[in-house]
C-alpha cells in the first residue's frame, strides 16, 4: 500500500541484532520527514514505521534500514552502483585504506571526547567501511547512522554495521535529521552541504571531512586514465564552512599502496575513475603483477559554533 506521494505504508520490518545487545541506531525522533520536513514520531516498537505528524509513513525494512529518498528523486540523481560498491568492499577488507580510515577515527575521537552516547552520522557512507572502522574505535555507547544515496550501499552497510541505522538519502542535497541533533557529522570522499552541516550539527559539535588531494592515485591516472585532481581543495573547504564552523585539526594522511592486480583492477572500478577508464585499462590493470599507488588526503576537523 502507497500513499499520496508514493511512500509505503504497509511494514516490513524484522530488526537486526545489534552487536551489542542494545539498539544504538539512530532512532526516528532523531529524524524529519524529507517530504514535509517535520520531525517524526519517536515510538519504543523498532518494528514500527517512521511517522511524521502530516501523515507520511516510512517503513523500516528488515536489516533496520529506512528509505528516505522522496518518489522520484532517485531518477534524477546517480550514486555508486553494485559493482563499485562490491570493489570497494573487497579493498576496504583488505586493508588498503587503513591509514585513512584511521586518520577519520582520531578526528572523530577527538569530536566526541567526554560526550555521552555521542549521535555520529556518516554523510555518503557508502558500504560502511570507515564507518566500521570509526565505530569500533568509539566502542558500544554511539548512537550512529550511515547514509547514502544508494540502495545497494546501505543494504551493504547495514549488514557490515548492525549497530549504526542505514538510511537512503541524497545528503548533498538535504539531510533528514533534526536541527541540532549531530555530535559528529562524517564526509569522507563525498560530496557536502556546508548549510545542512551547520543545520544537523549541535554547538560545539564537528564535521570531519576527508578529501584526497594531490598526488592521491597520481600513478594510476598516469597508466589508466581517469581524473585528474582539482587543486586547493582545503582553500575551498575552508571557504564552505566558514559561516559556521572553526577549523579545528588538518591531518595529512599519506600512504604507499602496493596493489597486486586484483586490488588494482577493484581501485579502478571503486572509484570515479571507473566511469572514464575502458574495460581494456580494467583488462590490462588485472594482468599487473605489482603497482605501486600513492593514498594522499587530508582530514580537517571543523567546530561548530
Amino acid at each position: 500500500m502507497r500513499d499520496d506521494d508514493g511512500v509505503r505504508t504497509d511494514p516490513v520490518f524484522v530488526p537486526a541484532p545489534s552487536v551489542h545487545g542494545a539498539d544504538m541506531r539512530l532512532s526516528a525522533g532523531l529524524c524529519r520527514c524529507p517530504l514535509c520536513a517535520a520531525g517524526f514520531v519517536d515510538v519504543a516498537d523498532p518494528r514500527a514505521p517512521w511517522r511524521c505528524p502530516t501523515g507520511h509513513s516510512f517503513d523500516v525494512a528488515r536489516d533496520g534500514s529506512v528509505h528516505l529518498l522522496p518518489a522520484g528523486h532517485g531518477r534524477r540523481v546517480v550514486g555508486d552502483d553494485k559493482a563499485m560498491l562490491e570493489a570497494r568492499r573487497r579493498f576496504f577488507g583488505h586493508g588498503h585504506y587503513r591509514p585513512l580510515t584511521d586518520g577519520i577515527a582520531d578526528a572523530v575521537v577527538a569530536g566526541v571526547a567526554d560526550r555521552p552516547a555521542p549521535v555520529l552520522v556518516d554523510l555518503g557512507a557508502g558500504e560502511g567501511s570507515h564507518l566500521r572502522g570509526v565505530l569500533d574505535r568509539l566502542g558500544p555507547d554511539v548512537i550512529a547512522a550511515g547514509l547514502d544515496l544508494a540502495r545497494d550501499a546501505v543494504r551493504m552497510l547495514a549488514r557490515l554495521c548492525p549497530d549504526a541505522r542505514g538510511l537512503v538519502a541524497d545528503s548533498a542535497r538535504h539531510i533528514p535529521l533534526g536541527d541540532g541533533v549531530v555530535d559528529v557529522a562524517i564526509v569522507a570522499f563525498a560530496p557536502r552541504h556546508a548549510a545542512e552541516l551547520a543545520r544537523i550539527v549541535r554547538t560545539g559539535g564537528s564535521v570531519v571531512v576527508a578529501f584526497p588531494r594531490k598526488p592521491h592515485l597520481q600513478e594510476v591516472v598516469a597508466a589508466f586514465g581517469g581524473i585528474g585532481m582539482a587543486d586547493d581543495k582545503l582553500g575551498r573547504l575552508e571557504r564552505d564552512l566558514d559561516d559556521a564552523f572553526d577549523i579545528a585539526t588538518v591531518v595529512d594522511v599519506d600512504a604507499t599502496l602496493a596493489l597486486d592486480g586484483s586490488a588494482l583492477a577493484d581501485l579502478l572500478a571503486m572509484t570515479p575513475h571507473a566511469r572514464h577508464v575502458d574495460g581494456a585499462a580494467l583488462d590490462r590493470a588485472t594482468a599487473t603483477t605489482t603497482f605501486s599507488a600513492t593514498l594522499a588526503a587530508t582530514v580537517v576537523r571543523a567546530r561548530r559554533r
